[in-house]
């Protein structure tokens, strides 16, 4: 059994497989966007075009109404990019021809000294994570005398999920690069370690585990586990658990947050544990009441291996 507070009714029409790619993603996505206060008519640089932050960057940047512009070492990836509405995608190791209002960056030093170059003066660098390392270093004059701001984000507050979750249900695109059984969960793995996805990658319950749990309604796991060799990116995992009833109309429309445990196999493997479990940590937030805070979905502090069973899951 999960709160009622953290179940929501499902973005209509809609996937399962969408609604298990869509929440940490582009909540994080989205809390970068506003902290860096994207308008209209604005220019936007998404560094590392791939992981499923990037990829809701670029889709709420345009539904915001930026012109949006993208960076990738593959070419495909850059290619995909276009497609999805970018108005150019660039090699993440050329020199990038743009002068932009803000940049997301969640890369770190490989890419950092690129993104800062790319700002225009007065402009916003935000930044999420450091997929290519924790430590940058930085031009001080550069950073005062083009007056350009350096912002951090992590995850997101209630409302803001719920606002993301709005937005969802007005057909904002949800980029899934896959999908695998969860029998294939090695293959999902091996994906993200060669870097190949763009987007989510969703694991996928069989039937059969549905119909054995019997009284139950589909519900959103995200592990997002960044700590397997691959810091591209993680996995959605489409799960079941039993909700309250009553809780909207149509049960067969919730959507719960809840924690992912991980053990290890007999081989060595580490696997997750897709049980139901309790809400990730609590990080103090200006939005959300005070006894709330953020991480619903998970804290953004990724460990450099998934943690055991105990410990706090990334859900």
């Amino acid at each position: 059994v999960v709160p009622v507070r953290n179940v929501v009714p499902r973005p209509a029409g809609r996937s399962w497989e969408e609604c298990a790619a869509y929440p940490l993603a582009t909540l994080t996505a989205w809390r970068m966007l506003r902290r860096a206060r994207v308008t209209a008519g604005e220019s936007v640089l998404v560094v590392g075009i791939g992981g499923g932050v990037s990829a809701a960057a670029l889709a709420l940047a345009r539904r915001l109404g930026a012109t949006v512009f993208a960076t990738s070492r593959d070419e495909a990836k850059r290619r995909r990019a276009v497609e999805a509405g970018a108005a150019e995608a660039f090699d993440s190791e050329a020199d990038w021809p743009v002068r932009v209002d803000v940049v997301v960056e969640s890369v770190g030093p490989a890419t950092w000294d690129r993104s800062v170059t790319a700002l225009r003066p007065g402009g916003r660098l935000v930044v999420c994570g450091g997929t290519s390392g924790p430590k940058v270093e930085l031009n001080l004059p550069r950073l005062f005398f083009k007056q350009i701001e350096i912002i951090g984000s992590t995850m997101g507050s209630y409302p803001e999920f719920d606002q993301v979750t709005r937005l969802v249900g007005q057909s904002l695109p949800i980029q899934v690069d896959e999908v695998f059984d969860r029998s294939d969960y090695p293959l999902a793995l091996e994906r993200l370690r060669g870097g190949e996805q763009l987007g989510k990658v969703v694991l996928r319950h069989p039937e059969s585990v549905r119909a054995r749990m019997g009284d139950t309604r589909a519900v959103l796991l995200d592990p997002d586990p960044k700590g397997l060799d691959s810091h591209r990116g993680g996995c959605a995992v489409v799960g079941v658990a039993r909700m309250p009833r009553g809780f909207v109309d149509d049960p067969d429309h919730l959507l719960a947050r809840v924690s992912l445990g991980w053990h290890d196999r007999a081989d060595g493997a580490v696997v997750p544990d897709v049980s139901p479990g309790s809400v990730g940590g609590h990080l103090a937030d200006d939005d959300a009441p005070a006894d709330e805070g953020i991480g619903v979905l998970g804290s953004g502090r990724q460990p450099q291996r998934p943690r055991r069973p105990g410990g706090r899951g990334a859900a």
